[in-house]
């Protein structure tokens, strides 16, 4: 068994992030996932990413995902802690819940030696076959199978929210769907949903800027 864990998600003002951890029984999955065109998940379109989940799924002895809603990110900045902190968090409980001979981890912190420590720390047991390196979902199989069921999993919760809210765009910071969804949030409404990631830098400089037409007026 070899566990590979990802995140999709880390970055956008606005939805969930995303971990999955994919538990692959054998060599001959992994490879039958690489032969498919599995890959890490930014280097595929979202209709192939759409194609590949099935195949992951069945090539599985196990998949978990874990939903981090934008609230849960903001409770965890305002109590001081990092996203690095998060995701470590995270990704032991995936350790615990999907047992495996080797775990594979895609490292988020600059330091991968330190990215390690917590999760261990979390775990609360050191996890000797456990591979943490940056880039792992563009180096390791079973890593590039998570970063896309992570990918489907939030493709599809955005979709969602487009449904209920109206077009938010992708969520991302550099999306003009995205920045005009916030705009008009505090222009109709008067503040962000729930949806939104309020301690991101974003959505703090589109408050201020609304403040200050306010007060213009």
């Amino acid at each position: 068994m070899i566990l590979g864990i990802d995140e999709s998600g880390r970055g956008p003002v606005i939805g969930d992030m995303v971990i999955a951890g994919v538990l692959l029984p054998t060599k001959e999955s992994e490879l039958d996932l690489v032969q498919r065109g599995v890959k890490d998940s930014k280097k595929l379109t979202r209709k192939k990413r759409e194609s590949l989940y099935p195949h992951i799924q069945r090539a599985s002895a196990k998949i978990v995902t874990k939903i981090i809603s934008a609230s849960q990110v903001d409770g965890w900045r305002n109590r001081g802690k990092s996203l690095n902190d998060l995701e470590a968090k995270f990704f032991s409980e995936i350790i615990e819940e999907a047992p495996a001979r080797r775990v594979f981890v895609d490292c988020s912190d600059v330091l991968t030696k330190t990215f390690r420590a917590r999760i261990e720390r979390d775990l609360g047991r050191p996890v000797p076959d456990m591979v943490c390196r940056h880039f792992a979902d563009d180096t390791f199989p079973v890593v590039s199978a998570a970063s896309v069921v992570a990918k489907v999993v939030r493709d599809r919760r955005i979709g969602h929210l487009n449904e209920t809210y109206g077009e938010i765009g992708s969520g991302y910071c550099h999306d003009a769907r995205t920045l005009r969804f916030l705009e008009k949030c505090l222009e109709s409404d008067g503040f962000f949903p729930p949806i939104v990631r309020k301690t991101w830098y974003t959505a703090s400089r589109i408050r201020e800027a609304r403040s200050q037409t306010r007060l213009a007026e």
